[in-house]
């Protein structure tokens, strides 16, 4: 998407939500990879370059575009990125690997808890031993952020998931559609591990410009300031 107006709402998104949130965390213990169309403008490239992430930019130039299982070509979702192209751009950009290897993704539009990152080193460290080489982590518990309010919510496949594996032929997290982790699991046969326990330690921000996350009815609303500094966010 190359509309200088939705880029300019993206980018006032990532440094009011994303970017303080990663900044924040407990843990710092991992290396954050922004990922971009080398096609972005230069002004954005600029203001990208300047923050805390190891930028790449990739040329999607001559790519074919293909439609996302279930979503129609002509929606905004339609004409997509495959998901294992992102998945060599990160094996590619993190190199050989001698210790077991944990991709975790987020969106430039939503925000993670100061222990998220923290927490899910934890669990893998757990778990390798018993659900090694490759499996999934799922923390299940959520919030959805809509002006000044928030919302409790609760997804097993969300956008945060992340994918534990032995670093040979890595597929990372972006091995397929986030919305199919449970049923990729099922069909390679490798463990999908829900956590429930805790407090939420992610967020989607509902705003404008969603395309798949709309606001629904949910129970237990709540002021977002009072949630918001778990999230080293200024409510």
């Amino acid at each position: 998407m190359y509309d200088l107006d939705w880029l300019l709402q993206r980018q006032k998104l990532f440094e009011r939500y994303t970017l303080p949130s990663v900044e924040g965390q407990h843990n710092k213990d991992f290396e954050w990879l922004l990922i971009s169309d080398a096609r972005t403008p230069d002004s954005f490239k600029n203001v990208m370059d300047r923050w805390p992430a190891r930028t790449i930019y990739k040329d999607w130039t001559n790519y074919k575009w293909a439609e996302m299982e279930g979503i129609k070509v002509d929606s905004p979702m339609g004409l997509a990125v495959r998901i294992e192209t992102i998945a060599d751009v990160v094996s590619e950009a993190i190199g050989e690997q001698t210790v077991p290897v944990i991709t975790s993704r987020l969106d430039n539009d939503d925000l993670i808890a100061k222990e998220h990152m923290g927490r899910i080193q934890g669990y893998a460290s757990e778990l390798w031993e018993s659900n090694g080489p490759k499996f999934w982590v799922t923390m299940t518990r959520g919030y959805r952020l809509c002006g000044d309010k928030i919302y409790p919510i609760n997804s097993k496949c969300s956008s945060f998931v992340s994918f534990v594996e032995d670093p040979k032929n890595l597929q990372t997290a972006y091995n397929c559609v986030h919305t199919m982790t449970e049923r990729n699991a099922k069909s390679n046969n490798y463990p999908f591990v829900i956590i429930r326990e805790g407090e939420p330690t992610w967020a989607e921000v509902i705003h404008g410009g969603n395309v798949m996350n709309r606001l629904k009815r949910y129970w237990g609303e709540r002021p977002a300031k009072d949630i918001l500094k778990r999230f080293s966010i200024n409510g």
